[in-house]
């Protein structure tokens, strides 16, 4: 798949709503690892859709004003307007930042990805990534449903077993697949493991699965 075949097609938004079939979704995975403008999509239509589903599941409960009253253009800085519209502003103006070309970005960054998806699915032992020191990257992966969850942690360990960071998942993490922003990794190459856990009501933590990538920074 190249990237002109991608955009014609509307991959990045099928990949996203999972319309895509086993082939066209492996061929697209092999295609957003190289194409950085297939990448920055991705992560940008995902972050947005991740923020439209937080805004509009918060309830909106406006008091009700008697109908003589005629709050004009001052109605719009009642908190309970105000609030969801602007975190909705919010969202749409981070999404529009994301997709800015290159030329007319404030700040933009170009980020190494790696998916760890097609690995855990096939049964193959992980994957590896080759980037500089002290650069980060995106790791994309999946949370396996388990019932009785309150939420989810994402764990990343050290070649050495030491754990470097966790990250906590919402109790919906299992519904989309989650693209992580690894922070520059001051350790040595090897290999590293990402843990995923569920954790009960009891503050009791289960794993779900276990990641493992191949860091090399030369």
């Amino acid at each position: 798949m190249d990237h002109n075949e991608a955009i014609a097609n509307g991959t990045v938004e099928r990949y996203l709503l999972d319309e895509l079939s086993s082939e066209a979704r492996d061929q697209f995975e092999e295609h957003f690892f190289s194409c950085s403008e297939c990448s920055l999509d991705l992560r940008a239509a995902a972050s947005f859709i991740d923020q439209s589903k937080i805004v509009l599941s918060r309830p909106t409960l406006p008091k009700e004003v008697p109908a003589t009253t005629n709050w004009g253009w001052v109605q719009w800085f009642r908190p309970a307007i105000a609030i969801p519209v602007m975190a909705m502003l919010l969202a749409i103006i981070g999404y529009q930042a994301a997709n800015r070309p290159f030329g007319t970005a404030m700040a933009p960054r170009l980020l190494s990805s790696v998916s760890l998806l097609s690995a855990n699915a096939r049964g193959e032992a992980g994957a590896s990534i080759r980037i500089p020191k002290g650069t980060p990257f995106v790791v994309y992966v999946d949370v396996p449903p388990s019932a009785g969850a309150k939420s989810f942690a994402a764990d990343f360990v050290s070649p050495k077993g030491m754990l470097l960071w966790t990250l906590p998942l919402p109790a919906d993490a299992t519904k989309d697949t989650l693209t992580l922003e690894v922070p520059p990794v001051s350790g040595p190459s090897g290999t590293y493991t990402i843990l995923i856990r569920a954790i009960d009501p009891r503050g009791e933590s289960t794993e779900l699965n276990r990641y493992s990538l191949t860091l090399d920074q030369p």
